[in-house]
């Protein structure tokens, strides 16, 4: 991400940070811009892996095809070691518009069935939209948020729009202004560093690259098995 943002650029990335780059890409994982530009597997040009007699080998739409279309939709089950992948670059955002819900658990099942219902037109692409629902155990919470991609003032409205129904009549809510963020700052937001989760190492990016900060366990690099 940090090499890519100077060009402007970005490659399909995950939601979970539990799940490495290997296997998102593989199991043709859904991200944060997926409704853009498709599943991460759509983004594989090339992949190389090591065969099964030991040959370092090259799948692309013109070598070992059949390799290459297993690696864009074999659900993981790759018959070969990958050592590398070349994906398709997009051009990044430069704003995240953002909206936020926090809700109790009386009133979860409520919640989950408006979002629902939104869902149908949240996924038209040209909502330019990311969106997820989160329950969690401690504090017992459900979070909504709802991203938007460089949008116009009607798209920031439709989306406000979304969330407010959504939140309707939810005694429970609890909902930040939206804002807006850097697509930069937005990952280091998805990978916990405003949540306490990284210890300061002198910087944002040496933060996100030290592997025993992040969602999970703490002290040991073991993070990211969390």
């Amino acid at each position: 991400y940090y090499k890519l943002d100077r060009h402007g650029l970005l490659v399909q990335g995950g939601a979970v940070s539990s799940v490495g780059a290997s296997g998102l890409i593989l199991g043709c994982g859904r991200g944060l811009t997926t409704q853009l530009h498709g599943l991460a597997c759509d983004s594989l040009l090339m992949v190389q892996y090591v065969d099964a007699t030991g040959e370092v080998k090259i799948a692309d739409i013109d070598q070992n095809p059949n390799m290459w279309w297993m690696a864009r939709g074999g659900g993981g089950n790759f018959p070969g070691i990958v050592t590398a992948f070349q994906m398709q670059a997009f051009a990044r955002p430069e704003e995240v518009y953002v909206a936020h819900c926090t809700f109790g658990p009386e009133d979860a099942k409520a919640v989950a069935k408006a979002w629902l219902a939104q869902g149908e037109e949240m996924v038209h692409p040209h909502r330019k939209l990311f969106t997820s629902l989160q329950v969690w155990s401690r504090p017992r919470t459900m979070d909504v948020v709802i991203y938007c991609y460089d949008c116009d003032f009607a798209q920031k409205l439709w989306m406000e729009s979304a969330m407010d129904v959504i939140a309707r009549d939810k005694a429970s809510r609890s909902c930040v202004q939206p804002h807006t963020r850097a697509w930069l700052d937005q990952i280091l937001y998805e990978a916990g560093h405003n949540h306490g989760q990284f210890k300061p190492t002198g910087g944002a990016k040496e933060d996100l690259l030290n592997c025993s900060s992040g969602w999970g366990s703490q002290g040991r690099p073991t993070a990211s098995e969390s």
